[in-house]
């Protein structure tokens, strides 16, 4: 090999460098920035859990629910509190947000028929229910549609013959 061509691979060799260098340097920022991101997806998550939580645990105050309805919402909260993806939270959530509702529905069913043993101003608290519902299933699906890191995914798209098993 003459010196022209050690001369040429030498600089070819060092731009090669230089270019892996500088893409780590500027991946690494990259990847700061990411963790940032999926960190306040989390947060968003996380918050709207907790606002759930408070929701629901208003709305069984509100209705009179029982002993063993609150035991059911402690059930809720304590899978939520266990459970360490934030996705997985919103999910529980999501359940109890519906089980909330299902119970102020039954309740304002039999207030209505002569049946409820409290009288109660039901009025707002399913659009209530609604309200963080919504906000939830949407601070889980942005964090789903955006973040790859997370443990569960979401599988409310199954197929119908998945679901017919």
């Amino acid at each position: 090999m003459d010196k022209k061509t050690k001369t040429v691979f030498t600089i070819i060799i060092g731009i090669l460098v230089l270019i892996t260098v500088v893409g780590f340097v500027y991946g690494m920022q990259n990847k700061k920035q990411t963790d940032a991101i999926y960190a306040s997806y989390d947060n968003n998550i996380l918050s709207t859990v907790d606002s759930a939580v408070k929701v629901c645990q208003s709305v069984f105050k509100s209705v009179g629910a029982t002993d063993e309805e609150n035991d059911n919402l402690n059930d809720y909260i304590t899978n939520i509190n266990n459970s360490k993806s934030p996705v997985l939270k919103a999910y529980i959530a999501d359940c109890m947000l519906t089980y909330a509702g299902d119970l102020v529905t039954i309740k304002e069913q039999n207030y209505a028929i002569g049946l409820g043993e409290k009288s109660a101003n039901f009025t707002g608290l399913q659009e209530k229910l609604l309200s963080i519902g919504t906000k939830l299933s949407a601070a889980r699906n942005y964090a789903n549609n955006n973040n790859n890191n997370s443990t569960v995914t979401d599988t409310t798209n199954t197929s119908k013959e998945e679901n017919q098993k």
